[in-house]
């Protein structure tokens, strides 16, 4: 039910013989399926250099883009098939071509994957390591958000000023590795000198805040270290350090922060948790809440269909204390 030709099927599954012999008797090439994938598609996607090598000579159409703007330069970045992508930017790919629908291009998708060969061919060949998506995401942002550090040290060296550069929340790549709890990723950042530790997101809260709420103890250390933290603050809530530690459980860190504020001379501030409150523990399969950090578990948020191309979630205690979009005509429905 998916619109799929006989080459379609071949070439997604490696067939080199049948590709050939189909083009051979008449099979279109540049034909589509229902999500408006051509063979070479599938071939790219699934890393079957030789027939995505045919495919081309017979005229496939390099730079197609499916239903959702995706090229085979994307499904190739996407799955780390190096030779394909190399044959692809040769064939005249562009690499700057983004999908309609989170405004990825080729160099996201192999920077939040880790992908490090196709990154670096990427960026050698002339890809933009600054481009935002339509979250505002850069490639470092996904790298960093997902512990690829050895993609993290591949951009930064291209990077300017951008290196601080905030996605729609406000949030920067080293506030990503916090979230996540990538200390090694952290240290990284840190170490490269131009990455601005006060930098809030729209809800006043700095990487610190996120590491505390998600119990990260390693990330917290790291950045306590640096000196450059602002221990007593509070965030746009209203909340303290302290408050997030007690409510999120994470006794380690409400004791490595007491210490540190001992040791500065830092008043701890008299703002007790909820009593009783659950403890939320850090998820990283789960949702979470683009307001507060937290995990979110199934069924206990509301999420925006508009808002980052419907990725936008809440928890249910900052939906009830009023956050909402930045769009007020949104909509938020419980998922």
């Amino acid at each position: 039910h998916n619109g799929w030709t006989p080459l379609h099927l071949a070439s997604v599954h490696g067939y080199v013989d049948v590709v050939e012999l189909l083009i051979e008797k008449g099979a279109v090439v540049t034909a589509t399926g229902q999500n408006m994938r051509t063979p070479l598609h599938l071939a790219s996607q699934n890393g079957h250099i030789n027939i995505a090598k045919l495919l081309i000579e017979r005229d496939a159409n390099v730079p197609a883009s499916d239903q959702n703007g995706w090229t085979p330069l994307h499904l190739a970045s996407h799955n780390g098939h190096m030779d394909v992508v190399n044959l692809l930017i040769d064939e005249g790919a562009c690499i700057m071509a983004v999908d309609h629908q989170y405004g990825w291009a080729s160099l996201h998708l192999a920077s939040d994957n880790g992908h490090m060969d196709v990154a670096k061919l990427l960026v050698e060949k002339g890809a933009d390591t600054a481009l935002g998506s339509s979250s505002g995401s850069t490639p470092l942002h996904l790298a960093s958000g997902n512990g690829h550090i050895d993609v993290v040290k591949l951009l930064l060296p291209t990077l300017g000023v951008e290196a601080n550069n905030r996605d729609n929340h406000g949030r920067t790549a080293l506030f990503f590795a916090a979230r996540f709890g990538y200390d090694n990723v952290v240290k990284t950042l840190l170490a490269d000198g131009r990455i601005d530790t006060d930098i809030k997101d729209w809800y006043h809260s700095t990487s610190l805040f996120t590491a505390v709420r998600n119990g990260h103890f390693a990330v917290v250390e790291v950045l306590l270290a640096t000196g450059r933290m602002a221990l007593g603050a509070e965030d746009g809530f209203g909340r303290s350090l302290f408050w997030w530690a007690r409510r999120s459980g994470g006794l380690r860190v409400l004791e490595l922060l007491v210490q540190h504020a001992v040791k500065t001379g830092i008043q701890i501030p008299d703002d007790p948790a909820p009593v009783n409150a659950i403890p939320i523990l850090f998820d990283d399969k789960s949702a979470w809440c683009d307001a507060c950090t937290l995990s979110i578990k199934e069924g206990c948020g509301y999420r925006c269909d508009v808002c980052d191309s419907g990725g936008f979630c809440l928890c249910v205690d900052c939906f009830i204390g009023g956050i909402r979009c930045r769009d007020s005509s949104h909509i938020l429905m419980p998922q």
